[in-house]
């Protein structure tokens, strides 16, 4: 997955976010950027509420270089999922897209 013209390894960033205490999963999308060809998102699934995107930037920042951390990071109920149970990143990518352009 690449971002800002960087390859950026999406399974670190995603491990990294999903260990996070107070988060319950996490998938790392990629989406179409106009200005810098393709941006990653986060979408997290919170197991403590109080979570907020901020603290989690927080934590990416001190892990990751700046043009391997998400652009943004969104929170979700649940993942939407295929009828075989696996996650439909297609649309985590789609909603995405609409949400970071608005």
């Amino acid at each position: 997955m690449q971002q800002y013209g960087e390859e950026v390894d999406s399974y670190k960033v995603e491990e990294f976010v999903a260990s996070i205490d107070g988060v319950f999963d996490a998938k790392i999308v990629n989406i179409p950027d106009p200005v810098h060809g393709e941006i990653i998102i986060a979408w997290v699934i919170k197991e403590d509420e109080a979570l907020s995107s901020e603290a989690i930037f927080e934590q990416l920042n001190e892990k990751f270089p700046d043009k391997q951390i998400p652009q943004a990071i969104y929170f979700k109920e649940e993942f939407p999922m295929t009828a075989s149970g696996k996650i439909q990143k297609a649309k985590l990518r789609d909603e995405a897209t609409n949400r970071f352009n608005q």
